[in-house]
């Protein structure tokens, strides 16, 4: 009787697909951490709550109102997080912005940058960015005002450049509870991490197919009869295949992770790693 064979080409390559997915996933993720403190995380969901209250709110009292709310939430919970303090600076220069107050918004915004590790790509540029339009609509009112101030003076008065140096977004003193900044560290970077996870879950796998596929062909040369023998090596072909491409992503996103380990500071010494890829083989070397 011939004996049955199962083939499951799909799900092989489903397998493949899920991995490069997995590690775009790793090497994308980017969020403002949550308070380490619950009294803080508490105190952040109420401002969070009164801030989407005030977006939704249709008249100026109940807007003002709610913002004002929200930024008392706020500083209670930059009061009690002993660790993220970061997260409550970005969102009070948020709820400060809202309500117009340039100088207030731009303390807190300056003191995100400051704290913010580096992997927040996003929220930092958004927060820059926040900052050149605040600077703009504050030098946009100025020359407005200065055009206004020479129409009423009437026609004898010769033009002069608007005054906005004087206006210019000032810095205001620091909190009590500011924390030291936060230097990223190799070892706390979790999207190289993330590659480096997938990466040697592919090669495993990888690995694993191909010595199937090995398995698979040993049978095949045992095999008297055709039939059976050229479905073995037919399975051992497609398996040796799939793994070859397993294999290959796996060291690519293994070696993605360990270069973007490499080029993490440490707080305390730079860490050195080098990788090296090779035919038929892949090495890591370095200090941490």
């Amino acid at each position: 009787m011939k004996p049955s064979i199962v083939r499951h080409p799909l799900s092989l390559l489903s397998l493949v697909i899920a991995l490069c997915i997995a590690g775009a996933s790793a090497a994308s993720a980017e969020e403002l951490p949550k308070p380490a403190e619950p009294a803080a995380r508490a105190h952040l969901d109420a401002g969070n709550k009164a801030f989407d209250e005030a977006k939704a709110a249709s008249d100026a009292s109940t807007k003002t109102e709610k913002f004002r709310a929200a930024i008392r939430e706020y500083m209670a919970g930059l009061a009690a997080e002993t660790k993220f303090h970061y997260t409550f600076y970005w969102n009070l220069g948020h709820a400060h912005r809202q309500l117009g107050e340039y100088t207030r918004a731009e303390f807190f915004y300056r003191k995100f940058l400051e704290y913010a590790p580096e992997r927040l790509t996003n929220y930092r540029t958004s927060a820059e960015d926040f900052r050149r339009m605040m600077q703009a609509d504050i030098d946009k009112a100025a020359a407005a005002e200065q055009a206004a101030a020479l129409s009423a003076a009437g026609p004898s008065s010769g033009p002069s450049a608007p005054d906005t140096q004087g206006r210019a977004l000032t810095a205001l003193p620091s909190p009590a509870r500011d924390a030291p900044p936060e230097t990223p560290s190799w070892y706390s970077d979790r999207p190289a991490w993330g590659l480096v996870g997938v990466g040697l879950a592919g090669t495993v796998i990888g690995g694993g197919f191909l010595l199937n596929s090995s398995s698979l062909f040993d049978q095949a040369s045992d095999e008297d009869r055709q039939s059976v023998k050229a479905d073995l090596e037919n399975d051992a072909r497609s398996r040796r295949t799939i793994g070859f491409i397993s294999g290959g992503i796996g060291v690519a996103f293994l070696a993605a992770g360990v270069i973007k380990l490499s080029i993490t500071p440490s707080p305390s010494k730079p860490a050195s790693v080098h990788a090296t890829v090779g035919p038929s083989s892949f090495s890591i070397q370095g200090s941490f």
